[in-house]
């Protein structure tokens, strides 16, 4: 298997206005996707280039697309599980 730094797997999320760049930013900020989760707003202001509409954009995906994507961690594994959701009509 491949491994990815997180600032990839952030990158890869798709994030509108979430570049390479800021994800990086990011990570080297907080470190671990547990915290990156339970960040607040006024925590990731402090980031330099970091402003209103990404702001906007990552909260955005922090309160609906992490639901949509069902992401958990294994400790067993150590690994991060993206889980499909399957909606029954």
């Amino acid at each position: 298997s491949k491994e990815c730094n997180l600032y990839n797997f952030i990158y890869a999320l798709g994030i509108k206005n979430v570049g390479l760049k800021t994800s990086k930013d990011i990570v080297k900020e907080y470190k671990t996707l547990d915290r990156i989760m339970s960040v607040t707003r006024e925590e990731l202001d402090k980031i330099y280039g970091i402003g209103d509409v990404i702001l906007d954009d990552i909260f955005k995906f922090l309160n609906n697309g992490v639901k949509i994507l069902n992401i958990e961690y294994s400790e067993k594994w150590n690994a991060l599980i993206i889980l499909p959701y399957i909606i029954a009509l």
